[in-house]
């Protein structure tokens, strides 16, 4: 018996899809296959033989499934089960993201960022993106004199048991009041100044880094404190000499 052609074939597929075929649809299917050289006769037994089949086709796989072996039975049913789990929780994630950029205007971490929309970054943020986060949000505030809210950022942060983000948080909470304390040098407020460097750490160093045995870095508290002295001093200094002066 000869071979279907290609196209044949896949109209006949097509035609069979939804398992039964119409009148128009044989008379097509039909037309295509004396065009190509079958007899009536002779398509007319590779076409009813098709629809038998695909006719048998929900028979045969029942057929398959009672013959299987009981693991065999569990083990595709766990993995049906284990891919609408999977779907289902796709579809949330993926509503829950889109939910998301709509009300914060950014996709992304980095862009929510690039726009300083901090509550939307940590909206979007996987627990590695913290770091990122508060480092860019603690820079924001310092930059802006809002000491205190770039304090409370960086304090309120939970680096969790990794060592490179706690030894950054203490960096970080250096920083701050180092800029704080720079700030109020140029007011002269040496009594506020002296309160900022007791919120710096007197067992970490400059770098976050952690004092001990392996470090003997002078603490953060004690690098505030000797800045602030050595600025007191100098003008102190300066005003003596101005009031000798008679400036």
């Amino acid at each position: 018996m000869k071979k279907l052609s290609s196209d044949l074939e896949y109209l006949l597929k097509v035609s069979l899809a939804d398992g039964k075929i119409t009148d128009k649809e044989r008379k097509v299917v039909f037309d295509k296959a004396i065009e190509e050289g079958w007899s009536e006769m002779e398509f007319s037994i590779v076409f009813d033989q098709m629809v038998k089949d695909r006719k048998h086709l929900p028979t045969r796989l029942m057929r398959k499934w009672k013959n299987m072996n009981s693991s065999v039975r569990l083990a595709l049913i766990g993995v049906v089960v284990l891919g609408l789990i999977a779907f289902g929780i796709s579809t949330c994630v993926g509503n829950r993201q889109a939910e998301l950029i709509e009300r914060y205007g950014c996709t992304s971490v980095e862009e929510c960022l690039g726009e300083f929309k901090f509550e939307g970054a940590r909206a979007l943020a996987s627990s590695g993106d913290m770091a990122d986060i508060v480092t860019a949000e603690q820079e924001y505030w310092v930059k802006n004199g809002d000491f205190d809210r770039a304090m409370n950022v960086v304090r309120e942060w939970r680096p969790g048991g990794y060592e490179g983000d706690q030894k950054l948080q203490y960096k970080l909470m250096y920083q701050v009041c180092d800029a704080c304390i720079d700030d109020l040098l140029k007011k002269r407020d040496w009594v506020e100044a002296y309160t900022w460097a007791q919120k710096a750490s007197p067992e970490h160093d400059i770098t976050g880094g952690e004092l001990g045995f392996w470090n003997s870095s002078e603490s953060q508290v004690d690098v505030l404190q000797t800045k602030i002295y050595e600025v007191h001093k100098v003008i102190d200094s300066d005003e003596a000499m101005d009031m000798h002066l008679g400036l």
